[in-house]
This record gives structure tokens, C-alpha cells and sequence, in this order.
């Protein structure tokens, strides 16, 4: 593929802007010098920030936002004026409509002490903008080179050719580290923040779209857990040298001015904290990797590949310089709607359409601009032009995942792939929405504790996020899980509950017959392998309420079979708080308190974990999602104040409102479905609600009456 290469020499300001000396050259081999203008002053720089971080908080200032791109339209036509790229369009034919555009950082211009300007401060990517080149099939791609001493400065790389694609993971797997870390003392409703998922989902998908392929190598990802920099540490000294191929960072970047000079920072989870964010320094983290061979980073921390402040206060361009090839980073804050789709689009491209890293980049930023995601605050939607805020640096390499998969070139792979293959990786559990950070916190807290009883009423959604957890567990190898639901158990004893558990033992290669399952040999089997058992609607074989599987034994039976089940997880728990290796750790669920948990498992400082309802700008968020599904108008929400009541008289309760609020489309307003919760007037029938013993919920009274066999249950009062 043509390349053209910008390498830069040395800084000086002139008339307040500044001014670099361009050496510019391409691969017949012609070169030629100029002096390259910042096309943005500092007050235009700084209207710059305001648009791509502020603008979508508070969304008012269209003028303002509309000079705002007008200038970032203006920035990448003098860019490509000033280097006269218009010259070198005769140089390919039609067939050659892609082409790599490398900006060379040489070591000599720049004085990591006094951070002083780079090239790389420039918005380079605003050249991809194909309506420059007067060509509309046109793909650029452009990448960020730090030149290392001993470089060619002239051309910056090796020998004045294209830089070298280099394969990574020459096993059969590829290994992928995810490191996610949130401020956990906020509500994440009531801020904005990306998703804690989305990374980890993305990647997930990829996975599952290379098992279905026989000749694809395994991709394997595992997460850090806590996103501590200990457990970081820890995570990697598992395995030899290079084992991972790339690190994922889900977590913030920021710079801090020390004495006079501004660094980076990236904020991982406070290792003294269960809450909180402690920041480490770039410089800590590029040793880290560089220490255990990883070549590949992606971080969507906002401010990850920040620029201006020279490169000492960037974590792209530290990374680069402790010996990471390839780095995906963000050169602002991001907007929190925009990265599922880029990461999801950058991982299919890198994994699935064997582009190398940085066209895997640029066909993303493609993507952003041909699928942008209006979002705002206040319920307002505005078309962000912020897609060339993700950014690429390499030390010359560019990596590429080669498995039988032959390049494509950018338009090949954009015919490839569907709105519908793009979007895939960002697909949501509708059941979670507003609780990634509950996950982090439960994770935390079972990670710190082994023995967790998480609690909360009915509907609140606690199975759903343990589900989710099970589910991340066993696909990212954290642990072997055992999931028994009493609800799903007809009759419980000792022996039931036994046989269940010992049928999920993945690792035992025949199942037990009953005469050889026991409470001493299973436990014995739990300490093979790194094991999550979970218990869930625990206040079952607790309760004393008259059960339908009870009225088959007599009192002795039920009091023989209750002591059993007690003591046999007194025991778990037991085991859990040893803190035996492999680590074993035992979730429980319920609805009940925490001095409930206290009166069953007396003695033992078992953790508990209360799950909350929604906030109230996620309820609003899954409500209009639920609604949205169900036929009513978005338009529709936007101007009525009753969905807000709504969420209150339902409690804000996951399951209440996926139970009751598509009932609202029978309606003709949100305003007459409020009226009819009011008074009591909609009713459930016992195709919406699943048919249990006794039904569990709380917001739901049962009526004696019966209408055509099926079970009545109305909404009030609240």
C-alpha cells in the first residue's frame, strides 16, 4: 500500500504559532522540506476541547459547537494544503484508492524534561476526511510514529519503506488481558462514564466469532480482578514472558502538573480502597509491560494519547518508549456512546478482516463517521464530530493477526462486514442496565471476602447481575462456577442439592454415582481448581412458609433434611473463609437483611452485599427502553413528566418495570397509564408472570379471583 511519510525535526513559534521544519517524502523516494503552520491558535485549540468534551453536558450552544466544526473542517483542509498533498494523487490509479499516511516524531526534537511541543500535538487524523483528496472511494490511514535513537532521522524508518507488519501470538492462542477500573464511591447514573462491560463484551464476541472458524487460532481473555496495579502485577507473574499478546486498559487517563512539568497518569482501583481510584504514573505501567514482553495496548482512557503538554504527559507515546509496538489511545474524552462501536468495529477489523493495527484503527474512525450515535445530556441528541479522537502510535511496527487471513485492504473489509456484524459487540443485557458498577463492586467484595451473601428485594435484579457474573467467569477462565437455584429445586435435601452440584464439575471426568457423592468427597473436589459455588433464593430452604414440596413430609422428615442442608453450608462457608488455594468462594442470595445471614450462619463474618434499586436516571433509562420496544414513540417520553412518577410508584425495580411497563402501550398517553397504576387498573395475567409456588413479587398482590384459568394480578396500591 503507498505511503506517504511526514517526519518532523525541530519546533519554533512564530507570530504565536507554532512552527515545525516537514521533511516529506513517499515511496518512489522523492523528498522535500517545509515549514508546517499549527492550523489552530490557542484560543481556537481550546474551543476545540470545549466542543468534543463539554458540548454534549450541556448542549445549548449550538452556534458555538457549529464554529467549532467549521474549524475542525478548515484544520484538515490546512493541514492538506500546507503540505501540498494534492501533488501526490497522480501518483496512484483508481485500482490504488488507499493509502498510509506516517507522522515520524524524531527523538532528536524533543525534550522529554521540558515537555516541549510535539508534532504528534496536531490533529493528524482530520486528513482522512476523503473529501481532501477529491476522491470518493478514498481510505487514508494514519498513524503516529515515535522514532526511536538509531532511527533513520531522514525517513524515520527502515530504509525509507513501508513499516513492517509484525504477526503477534505465533502459538495457537492468542492471549488478551482486560484491566478495568471505575470510581465506585459515585452512582455511574449520575454521571457520564462508559459502560464497564463494554471492553470485556466486545472482546467476547470477537472470541466467539473466531471458535466458529476451524482454522482460527484461540482467542483467550482474561480480566484483572480487582483492576488493581498489585493485582495487575500479580495477574501477569502467572505466566512466562510474552504470554499476552495485548493489554486492554478500560479505565481513566489523566495529566497532573508536578514542579512545573505535566505527566501521566492511569487510574487504576485503589488497592487500599474498595471505592476509590488511585493514579500511577505511565512510566510505572510501560515498565510493567515492557518487563513482560507485551507488544500491544488499547486503552479508551480518555486524555490517553494528550498531546498538549508535550510527550511526557502522554500515555500512548510512554508506552511506545518502554517498548510497546502499537498503541490504540484517546487524544480527548470520548463520548461515553461512541465506544462500544469504535472498540467493537477496531477489534472485528484487527481479528476478523486481518487489517493491521492502525488501518484496524482508521477503518473504526471510518465507521464513527459513517454511523455516528446522537447523544446528549437532558435527552437531547447531538451528531458529535468526534471520531478522530481515537489515535494509533507504533515505533515503526504494525501488527497484524495473520492467521490464514490475508490482508484486506479497507473497502474489501467494510463490504465485509454489516451494520449488523459492527454492532454485535455491542449488544447490552437489557437486565443490567445501570449496574455495571454494582458488578465491579460485587467483584470487589468477593474477591476481598471469598464468603458473600448479596441481598435485596424481589424483582431487584440480583439474579441477573450473578447470572451475568457466572457468565464473564467461566468465559474469561476466572473460575470454575456452581450454580444451584433452590427455587429450581423440587425438593431439597442434602443429597439433591449434592447430586446438582456434582453434575457442574467441569473437571471431574465422571460424574459420581450416588453412592459415591458425599459432602467430605465434593469438598475434596473443590479444592482442585479455583471454584465459585452460588446459592441462590437462600431464604427458601430457611423459610418455614408452608412450601408445596413440604406437604409431602412429615415434621421430622422437613427438620432432618433442613439440618442437613444448614450444616452443609455452614460448612461452605466455612471453607470459603480459610481462604484455601485454589481459591473457593461461596455466593449466597437473598432477600432477606444482613442480620438475617447472621442469625443462619452464626459465628461465621460472612460479607454482605445489598443490592439497591435503580437510580433514578437509569430506571428512566431502562424504562424508556422497555417502552421504546413495546411501540411507544420516543418523541412521546421526551415531553411527558409521568414516566419519572412511573418509575417511582414501580420502585425502580429492574424486574417490575421489563413486568409491567409494556402494558403501557394499551394506553393512549404515559399520563392515563399512570392514572391506571394509581387506581389499580392494570392487571398482569399469568402469561406475564412466571408461575411459581407462591408468588415472589412484592409489588404484586394475589387476587382469589380466577378469569378464564388464568390469575389475576393487579398493580396497587403503591
Amino acid at each position: 500500500m503507498p505511503c506517504i511519510r511526514i517526519v518532523a525535526d525541530v519546533c519554533s513559534v512564530i507570530d504565536e504559532r507554532l512552527v515545525w521544519n516537514v521533511s516529506i517524502e513517499h515511496d518512489a523516494g522523492s523528498l522535500r522540506q517545509v515549514k508546517l503552520r499549527d492550523p489552530f491558535s490557542a484560543a481556537q485549540e481550546r474551543e476545540c476541547k470545549w466542543y468534543l468534551e463539554r458540548f454534549t453536558r450541556s448542549p445549548f450552544a449550538v452556534e458555538r459547537a457549529t464554529i467549532a466544526e467549521g474549524s475542525l473542517r478548515e484544520y484538515g483542509r490546512s493541514l492538506f494544503v500546507q503540505l501540498r498533498l494534492a501533488e501526490f494523487r497522480q501518483l496512484w490509479s483508481v485500482d490504488s484508492s488507499e493509502f498510509d499516511i506516517e507522522v515520524v516524531q524524531c527523538p532528536q526534537s524533543t525534550n522529554d524534561e521540558s515537555g516541549s511541543p510535539s508534532i504528534h500535538r496536531l490533529h493528524w487524523e482530520l486528513l482522512e476526511e476523503g473529501t481532501l483528496w477529491s476522491l470518493d472511494s478514498v481510505r487514508i490511514s494514519i498513524r503516529r510514529h515515535l522514532a526511536q535513537k538509531g532511527d533513520d532521522k531522514s525517513a524515520g524508518t527502515s530504509g525509507g519503506k513501508s513499516p513492517r507488519e509484525s504477526s503477534h501470538s505465533q502459538g495457537a492462542t492468542f492471549n488478551a488481558l482486560l484491566v478495568v477500573a471505575r470510581d465506585l464511591t459515585l452512582d455511574g447514573a449520575a454521571y457520564e462514564d462508559v459502560d464497564a462491560s463494554c471492553a470485556l463484551r466486545a472482546l467476547l464476541s470477537i472470541r466467539d466469532a473466531l471458535a466458529d472458524s476451524t482454522s482460527s487460532p484461540t482467542l483467550s481473555i482474561e480480566v484483572v480482578r480487582p483492576g488493581t496495579l498489585p493485582a495487575l502485577k500479580e495477574h501477569l507473574n502467572r505466566y512466562p514472558d510474552g504470554h499476552f499478546d495485548i493489554v486492554h486498559f478500560d479505565t481513566h487517563g489523566i495529566v497532573r502538573k508536578y514542579r512545573g512539568i505535566y505527566n501521566a497518569y492511569l487510574m487504576f482501583a485503589d488497592a487500599a480502597s474498595a471505592t476509590d481510584l488511585c493514579p500511577i504514573r505511565a512510566d510505572t505501567v510501560g515498565s510493567m509491560l515492557s518487563a513482560k514482553g507485551i507488544h500491544l495496548a488499547v486503552l479508551n482512557s480518555c486524555n490517553s494519547a494528550r498531546s498538549d503538554h508535550g510527550l511526557p504527559a502522554n500515555i500512548a507515546s510512554i508506552l511506545i518508549n518502554h517498548g510497546v509496538t502499537n498503541v490504540l489511545a484517546m487524544s480527548y474524552e470520548f463520548m461515553v456512546s461512541t465506544v462500544p462501536l469504535f472498540l467493537n468495529a477496531f477489534y472485528r477489523c484487527f481479528f476478523l478482516q486481518g487489517l493491521p493495527f492502525s488501518r484496524a484503527a482508521a477503518f473504526s474512525r471510518y465507521v464513527l463517521k459513517r454511523q455516528s450515535i446522537p447523544s446528549a445530556s437532558f435527552g437531547l441528541t447531538v451528531d458529535l464530530q468526534d471520531w478522530f479522537v481515537p489515535t494509533v502510535y507504533t515505533n515503526g511496527l504494525d501488527a497484524r493477526f495473520s492467521y490464514g487471513i490475508a490482508g484486506k485492504p479497507m473497502s474489501k473489509a467494510l463490504d465485509d462486514m454489516s451494520s449488523a456484524d459492527i454492532e454485535l459487540g455491542t449488544y447490552d443485557n437489557i437486565s443490567l442496565t445501570g449496574r455495571d458498577l454494582d458488578k465491579l463492586r460485587f467483584e470487589r467484595e468477593l474477591v476481598e471476602n471469598r464468603a458473600v451473601y448479596i441481598h435485596g428485594p424481589a424483582e431487584i435484579g440480583k439474579s441477573a447481575i450473578l447470572g451475568d457474573l457466572t457468565r464473564e467467569w467461566r468465559e474469561t477462565d476466572f473460575a470454575e462456577v456452581i450454580h444451584v437455584d433452590f427455587a429450581q429445586v423440587p425438593h431439597i435435601t442434602l443429597d439433591v442439592i449434592i447430586e446438582k452440584m456434582d453434575s457442574q464439575l467441569s473437571f471431574r471426568s465422571t460424574r459420581g454415582a450416588p453412592s459415591e457423592r458425599s459432602p467430605a468427597l465434593l469438598f475434596q473436589m473443590l479444592r482442585l481448581k479455583k471454584t465459585i459455588l452460588v446459592f441462590d433464593s437462600l431464604d427458601i430452604p430457611y423459610s418455614y412458609m408452608i412450601q408445596e414440596w413440604r406437604k409431602e413430609k412429615n415434621l421430622e422428615d422437613y427438620h432432618r433434611d433442613y439440618v442437613g442442608v444448614h450444616k452443609f453450608i455452614l460448612s461452605l462457608a466455612e471453607l470459603a473463609l480459610n481462604r484455601p488455594e485454589p481459591m473457593f468462594i461461596l455466593v449466597l442470595i437473598g432477600r432477606k437483611d444482613r442480620p438475617w445471614i447472621q442469625e443462619q450462619l452464626p459465628g461465621l463474618d460472612v460479607s454482605a452485599f445489598e443490592l439497591s434499586a435503580l437510580s433514578l436516571p437509569a430506571a428512566i433509562s431502562l424504562g424508556e427502553r422497555v417502552l421504546t420496544a413495546h411501540g411507544v414513540q420516543p418523541e412521546t417520553l421526551r415531553r411527558s413528566d409521568s414516566l419519572v412518577h412511573i418509575m417511582q410508584m414501580l420502585q425502580k425495580l429492574p424486574g417490575a418495570l421489563k413486568l409491567v411497563l409494556p402494558k403501557a402501550s394499551k394506553h393512549a398517553s404515559l399520563e392515563s397509564f399512570r392514572q391506571a397504576l394509581l387506581h389499580g387498573d392494570v392487571t398482569l395475567t399469568a402469561t406475564d408472570v412466571k408461575a411459581e409456588p407462591l408468588p415472589s413479587n412484592r409489588f404484586l398482590r394475589v387476587l382469589d379471583t380466577l378469569d378464564d384459568l388464568q390469575l389475576q394480578y393487579p398493580l396497587a396500591p403503591f
